[in-house]
């Protein structure tokens, strides 16, 4: 996991950031939250939120949800990209 850039928890709030910069590979709500060292429902409503603006991405495998940083995403958390 890597630390989000500053500018990006300034934009979205620290814990987004965090949650965000934590997707390198995908995973589960409950991964995360175990990551992260908070709730599984935290992290549910934070990716929800994330979701919605088109920054991670949802997958199914079998029974079991994954997240992962979509396209706009990893541009975000990466300190070199830029958003046009």
């Amino acid at each position: 996991m890597h630390r989000p850039p500053d500018a990006l928890a300034t934009l979205i709030g620290r814990p987004k950031a965090a949650l965000l910069a934590a997707l390198d590979t995908p995973v589960t709500t409950t991964s995360l939250a175990r990551t992260l060292g908070v709730t599984p429902s935290a992290v549910s409503q934070h990716l929800s939120v994330l979701a919605a603006c088109g920054l991670v991405a949802r997958a199914r495998a079998g029974r079991t949800v994954l997240y992962a940083r979509s396209e706009l995403g990893e541009r975000l958390t990466t300190r070199q990209g830029s958003v046009v």
